[in-house]
Protein backbone atom coordinates (compact mmCIF):
# COMPACT_ATOMS: atom_id res chain seq x y z
CA UNK A 1 0.00 0.00 0.00
CA UNK A 2 1.96 3.23 -1.22
CA UNK A 3 -0.06 5.51 -2.96
CA UNK A 4 1.09 8.18 -1.27
CA UNK A 5 4.64 9.59 -1.51
CA UNK A 6 5.57 8.81 2.64
CA UNK A 7 3.84 5.96 3.64
CA UNK A 8 2.86 5.90 7.47
CA UNK A 9 4.98 3.22 9.62
CA UNK A 10 1.24 1.64 10.18
CA UNK A 11 1.62 0.62 5.97
CA UNK A 12 5.03 -0.19 5.41
CA UNK A 13 5.77 -3.45 3.21
CA UNK A 14 8.57 -4.05 5.09
CA UNK A 15 10.85 -2.72 2.40
CA UNK A 16 12.18 -0.09 4.70
CA UNK A 17 13.54 -2.53 7.38
CA UNK A 18 15.24 -4.24 4.20
CA UNK A 19 16.77 -1.21 2.84
CA UNK A 20 18.26 -0.33 6.40
CA UNK A 21 19.78 -4.31 6.37
CA UNK A 22 21.13 -3.48 2.58
CA UNK A 23 23.12 -0.35 4.31
CA UNK A 24 20.65 2.43 3.37
CA UNK A 25 19.29 4.71 6.15
CA UNK A 26 15.93 4.48 6.70
CA UNK A 27 13.84 7.55 6.25
CA UNK A 28 12.61 9.54 9.25
CA UNK A 29 9.15 9.28 10.71
CA UNK A 30 7.43 12.59 10.36
CA UNK A 31 5.60 13.44 13.49
CA UNK A 32 2.91 15.77 14.08
CA UNK A 33 3.08 18.65 16.14
CA UNK A 34 1.43 18.18 19.48
CA UNK A 35 -1.45 20.83 19.35
CA UNK A 36 -0.42 22.95 22.71
CA UNK A 37 -3.62 24.59 23.02
CA UNK A 38 -5.74 20.97 23.28
CA UNK A 39 -6.01 21.65 27.38
CA UNK A 40 -5.99 25.70 27.49
CA UNK A 41 -8.58 27.38 29.27
CA UNK A 42 -11.48 28.85 27.54
CA UNK A 43 -10.48 32.63 28.15
CA UNK A 44 -6.71 31.71 26.57
CA UNK A 45 -8.37 30.36 23.68
CA UNK A 46 -10.76 33.61 22.95
CA UNK A 47 -7.43 35.66 23.44
CA UNK A 48 -6.18 33.66 20.93
CA UNK A 49 -8.75 33.47 18.54
CA UNK A 50 -8.95 37.60 19.06
CA UNK A 51 -5.12 37.82 18.20
CA UNK A 52 -5.55 35.75 15.22
CA UNK A 53 -8.91 37.63 13.97
CA UNK A 54 -6.80 41.02 14.12
CA UNK A 55 -3.84 39.57 12.82
CA UNK A 56 -5.48 38.08 9.80
CA UNK A 57 -7.93 41.96 9.79
CA UNK A 58 -4.39 43.94 10.04
CA UNK A 59 -2.73 41.72 6.68
CA UNK A 60 -5.98 42.15 4.41
CA UNK A 61 -5.69 46.02 4.94
CA UNK A 62 -1.99 45.91 4.27
CA UNK A 63 -3.13 43.95 0.97
CA UNK A 64 -5.76 45.77 0.09
CA UNK A 65 -3.10 49.23 0.76
CA UNK A 66 -0.38 47.07 -1.44
CA UNK A 67 -2.52 46.57 -4.19
CA UNK A 68 -3.67 50.09 -4.01
CA UNK A 69 -0.10 51.49 -4.05
CA UNK A 70 1.00 49.09 -6.94
CA UNK A 71 -2.19 50.03 -9.40
CA UNK A 72 -1.28 53.77 -8.64
CA UNK A 73 2.41 53.23 -9.75
CA UNK A 74 1.36 51.28 -12.84
CA UNK A 75 -1.52 54.19 -14.07
CA UNK A 76 1.03 56.81 -13.15
CA UNK A 77 3.32 54.93 -15.30
CA UNK A 78 0.76 53.90 -18.06
CA UNK A 79 0.70 57.69 -18.11
CA UNK A 80 4.45 58.63 -18.36
CA UNK A 81 4.64 56.10 -21.08
CA UNK A 82 1.67 58.20 -22.84
CA UNK A 83 3.43 61.15 -22.84
CA UNK A 84 6.67 59.73 -24.17
CA UNK A 85 5.02 57.67 -27.36
CA UNK A 86 3.18 61.41 -28.08
CA UNK A 87 6.56 62.85 -27.91
CA UNK A 88 8.62 60.67 -29.51
CA UNK A 89 5.85 60.50 -32.42
CA UNK A 90 5.99 64.42 -33.08
CA UNK A 91 9.56 63.82 -32.94
CA UNK A 92 9.78 60.96 -35.35
CA UNK A 93 7.34 63.15 -37.94
CA UNK A 94 9.30 66.25 -37.59
CA UNK A 95 12.79 63.98 -38.24
CA UNK A 96 10.54 62.31 -41.45
CA UNK A 97 10.05 66.17 -42.21
CA UNK A 98 12.57 67.77 -42.00
CA UNK A 99 14.78 64.50 -43.84
CA UNK A 100 12.98 64.88 -47.12
CA UNK A 101 13.70 68.37 -47.32
CA UNK A 102 17.55 68.00 -47.93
Amino acid sequence: YSHGVYASPEHTDGSAEAASQQGQAKPAVKRKRENRYKNAPPSVLSRRRAQNRASQRAYRERKDQRIKDLEMLLSEAQQKNDVLSQAYTQLQAEYLKLKSEQ
